[in-house]
């Protein structure tokens, strides 16, 4: 059954020209024989979309740019028996191809994959599957260290995969590459820039597009960070589910300081659960950007926890530090700073990559 049209006709202008816009990206890097819409109007770009999408080859390509996430979602029931609201990628929402549907009578969403995607996975099964958590594994991975670690250099980023993965066997350096730099590049909201043979935080990158060409130029934070890392070793006591825990940009690992500061907070402030969860995410990501204590605490009173009282204030220093010792850092290549505390290295060597 082909794709049909009417449930494109349900979004809205902007929704199709970005699915537009990320298709033709597709397109044109396959190389496959498909006429570009006759038109810019909505009825003109949704026949284009649905054409691509009726394209097997195409569609193959789209989605091999998956994360763990995704790759679940396809593992957790038949394709064909999706019926309730799973964890699916809003990647794959926003481009079309999973239609979510509100049932009155439940008073839920329920999701289901557009009929093509399920002809694809019906027609090459287990093969097209095995690939598919290969690339996941590679991508996501790549995602967490380069969240966790600021930038990590290509030969780095695949000796660590090899390490948590045990799959050096069954994937090349360059076929890990080959995944790596094409996910960095289709899937923009993972924040990863190729450059300079590093994989690293699009936070450290000027990144302009000129008559389709790119141009990465680094921003002072790059040097300092690249300064700052010097010589340090990278942290790697991980499994792939520790690791993975730091894939979507700017997460963190809750530790038990972070959660007896929010301990602290529920026990010492009348407040919600949720305005608790809101700063203490404010206040982990201020200690993984370096911020003072004077900057944390301005964070803390302008969402209304503060205290005259010194008791408390000396706890809340005392909380916020252990915090900000016991957070991974970028600059510390993903250790804390009291793990550095006994670990020799060089720190007046800065990396060969400036």
């Amino acid at each position: 059954m082909a794709y049909r049209e009417e449930e494109l006709r349900t979004k809205d202008k902007k929704q199709i020209d970005h699915i537009y816009k990320i298709l033709k990206k597709y397109v044109l890097y396959v190389g496959v024989d498909i006429k570009d819409s006759i038109g810019t109007g909505k009825e003109a770009r949704i026949e284009w979309v649905t054409s691509v999408f009726n394209n097997k080859t195409v569609l193959r390509e789209i989605i091999s740019d998956i994360t763990i996430n995704e790759y679940c979602c396809l593992e957790k029931e038949q394709v064909e028996d999706w019926g309730g609201m799973y964890n699916y990628g809003y990647y794959w929402v926003r481009l079309g191809l999973i239609n979510t549907v509100y049932d009155e009578d439940s008073a839920e969403f329920f999701a289901y994959f557009i009929k093509p995607l399920v002809n694809l996975f019906e027609d090459e099964k287990e093969g097209l599957r095995k690939e598919l958590g290969l690339r996941a594994t590679v991508n996501s991975t790549v995602c967490a260290m380069v969240n966790l670690y600021g930038m990590v250099s290509f030969e780095k980023a695949y000796d660590i995969f090899c390490h948590v993965t045990s799959l050096g066997e069954r994937i090349s350096y360059n076929r890990f590459l080959e995944i790596a730099v094409r996910f960095s590049d289709f899937r923009k909201e993972y924040n990863i820039c190729v450059y300079m043979n590093n994989f690293v935080s699009s936070d450290y990158l000027e990144v302009r597009n000129l008559h389709n060409i790119q141009k990465i130029t680094p921003k002072p934070e790059y040097y300092e960070l690249v300064c700052k890392q010097g010589d340090k070793p990278y942290y790697t006591d991980f499994s792939i589910e520790k690791l993975l825990k730091y894939e979507a940009p700017g997460s963190f690992e809750i530790n038990s300081y972070i959660d007896e500061f929010m301990i602290f907070l529920s026990d010492t402030f009348d407040s919600t659960d949720k305005d608790i969860f809101e700063i203490t995410d404010k206040v982990c990501k201020a200690c993984i950007d370096e911020h003072g204590i004077n900057f944390i605490f301005e964070l803390l009173e302008s969402k209304g926890f503060s205290s005259k009282s010194q008791k408390i204030q000396k706890l809340m220093v005392k909380h916020i530090m252990q915090i900000k010792n016991n957070i991974r850092l970028r600059t510390n290549r993903g250790f804390t700073i009291n793990e550095l505390r006994g670990i020799s290295y060089d720190a007046t060597m800065c990396c060969g990559n400036l």
